[in-house]
């Protein structure tokens, strides 16, 4: 995901790579999700935040920069990084956000293949919850793909669905079922039991 941008773009790519594009298509032309985007980082997400802006770089290019301030002896501290320059997880978190702002108002099926990757699983929950409000409240759909422990045994019971191959080569699906008060989600995954 490079922090520069060469063209707007009003959708994401499948890989996320083009993600400083899509948001310098939504800071022009939704900015109600850009806005929202800049308030759940700077709630917790991403720790100082202050705000991002797209950088003239030439004429037609940009560059995604976001602004810190950190307290340091009494005074604030603030700096500018670029996109680029943030960890993996920042990134991750960054993507994840600007998917669920980008798509509030909208009705598609997120498709997401790992989402946890490089994220803590305190990092993520928040990010979950709102998921889970967007399917609950909203109507939207969520496809999540995951292996992580701790996020099976946070959605399987109530979202899982187990995906299998059978002796001729067809790929199946069936409702995840476990009784979880003998073993979590996790456990019975791990033990081959499903």
């Amino acid at each position: 995901m490079p922090a520069g941008s060469f063209i707007e773009r009003s959708k994401p790519d499948h890989k996320m790579k083009y993600l400083a594009d899509w948001i310098r298509h939504l800071s022009q032309e939704s900015f109600q999700a850009y806005s929202r985007l800049q308030e759940l980082l700077k709630d917790g997400v991403l720790e100082g935040f202050l705000n991002l802006n797209l950088e003239k770089t030439t004429p037609t290019s940009r560059r995604l920069m976001f602004n810190f301030s950190f307290p340091e002896n009494g005074t604030d501290k603030s700096f500018s990084i670029s996109f680029g320059q943030l960890s993996d997880g920042q990134r991750m978190l960054v993507a994840l956000y600007t998917i669920v702002c980008a798509l509030e108002e909208q009705d598609y099926i997120i498709c997401i293949d790992e989402p946890e990757n490089f994220i803590s699983l305190r990092e993520i929950q928040p990010w979950l919850r709102m998921i889970e409000d967007l399917v609950h409240e909203k109507g939207r759909q969520c496809l999540m793909i995951s292996h992580h422990p701790e996020m099976l045994n946070y959605l399987a019971n109530e979202y899982g669905t187990l995906l299998y191959r059978e002796e001729s080569g067809v790929v199946r699906s069936k409702k995840f079922e476990c009784d979880k008060e003998l073993l979590r989600p996790a456990e019975i995954m791990a033990r081959g039991w499903e």
